[in-house]
């Protein structure tokens, strides 16, 4: 497949640029490894050149894959109280050593990993080749499991999860748990902290850190339906008006979530009325946001986001966040023990948390992060336009209700099925 100019010059840069490092920063470094590799290598690890890209195909586990190979040179992680300074001078360490760094379940485009690659590396001087490893975020989790109980060193450095999928792999000690979010990054990024505050699951805090945040909004074809008479509630959906024009989710996903914010009762209630509304069923957020767009269907409740991507690429769409079903998710980047890049791992994840969203990830993917004092993206927008804030939303994605949404699917899958 052919890249555009600009793919192709940011690669020949790979290949070509150079570091300018002092001298005596590069004996530091040269003596930090030797000591690091004598003391504390993986013994089965094998070295390979910095920048020689290694695919995630190796196995490692049953149904798991091998991050890149092992990076000895990677000096001791930062804990709570190390200056950010030295995290930066630590990652960049790392990054010499192995430039291939693996992320994991984020599915983003090409060109969204390239623009990160040049901001991160504007930002921080720090020249790495990030990869996406094709495993979707329903794998992810077992996946690192798998790897964590078997031993396997130098995983893919961070993963995309809500706190509710991500929850097992800490509770089996396979997260980190040392990363000291506010002593490290609050003096360069002091919205970090009320990041951190907003972590529903405990256990997540020195390890996770929430990079967006994301609604399911009743998103509708303009050239179907008047904005002014546009369906503002998901009771709305029922309406006969509506009657095969609707859309939702096979699987059970609309209105299982709502479990969050109605009863299990009224949501079986509510099936069953949709169900007589013969919607069309989807697969996901993503082919129901492309049914709207079509005309397939007039209206239905997808990610904020899907709608957003939709209006951007021409679409006769647009969106309201519904008044009886403010569930909001937050989603984590959550950071695995045996990374192969840990210091790396940390001051990426944060960046991404604190710029990437704003920038290459925002812009590229359509994701927009909302904390109480600072909104982003259309969602933002929206919120403020209602008066609402994270603040007074149910979050959708804490332990317990992740759980009981996960089970009470089969349910609405069954009613939507009879």
């Amino acid at each position: 497949m052919s890249h555009s100019t600009t793919e192709e010059e940011r690669h020949m840069l790979r290949k070509i640029g150079s570091r300018k490092v002092s001298f005596l920063v590069l004996l530091g470094i040269v003596a930090a490894t030797l000591v690091f590799a004598a003391c504390g290598s993986d013994p089965t690890a094998t070295q390979r050149p910095a920048d020689t890209a290694v695919p995630p195909t190796a196995t490692t586990a049953p149904g798991t894959t091998m991050a890149p190979p092992a990076n000895t040179a990677v000096p001791p992680t930062p804990v709570g109280g190390q200056a950010f300074a030295d995290l930066v001078a630590a990652a960049k360490a790392e990054v010499e050593a192995n430039k291939t760094v693996i992320i994991r379940g984020g599915g983003y485009k090409e060109s969204t990993l390239s623009r990160l690659e040049v901001d991160f590396r504007n930002e921080f001087d720090i020249d790495m080749n990030l990869e996406d490893d094709p495993k979707t975020f329903q794998e992810v989790p077992t996946v690192y499991i798998a790897e964590c109980q078997a031993g396997i060193k130098n995983l893919p450095i961070l993963w995309y999860n809500s706190a509710g999928t991500a929850a097992p792999v800490f509770d089996k000690g396979c997260g980190r748990d040392d990363i000291d979010w506010k002593g490290l990054f609050s003096e360069k990024w002091p919205l970090i902290g009320e990041i951190v505050d907003l972590q529903p699951y405990p256990a997540l805090r020195n390890g996770a850190l929430i990079y967006l945040s994301r609604m399911n909004v009743i998103a509708y074809n303009t050239d179907f339906i008047d904005p002014a008479d546009s369906p503002k509630s998901i009771e709305d959906l029922t309406d006969p008006k509506y009657k095969g024009r609707v859309g939702t989710h096979g699987i059970g996903f609309m209105p299982s979530f709502l479990q969050a914010v109605w009863s299990q009762d009224q949501a079986i209630d509510y099936a069953k009325r949709l169900k007589a509304n013969e919607p069309i069923f989807g697969s996901g957020s993503p082919a129901l946001a492309g049914m709207v767009a079509s005309g397939e269907v007039w209206a239905t409740v997808i990610n904020h986001s899907f709608a957003d991507r939709a209006i951007a690429a021409g679409a006769p769409v647009n969106w309201n966040i519904p008044s009886d079903g403010l569930v909001i998710y937050h989603d984590n980047l959550n950071l695995p023990k045996n990374a192969s890049h840990p210091n790396l791992a940390v001051l990426l994840t944060a960046y991404i948390a604190m710029e990437g969203v704003g920038g290459a990830i925002g812009d590229g993917e359509g994701w927009s992060r909302v904390m109480p004092s600072d909104g982003r993206g259309t969602l933002g927008a929206k919120l403020d336009e209602a008066g609402l804030d994270a603040s007074k939303m149910v979050d959708g994605g804490t332990i317990e209700n992740a759980t009981a949404e996960r089970a009470f699917r089969g349910t609405i899958a069954d009613i939507y099925k009879g």
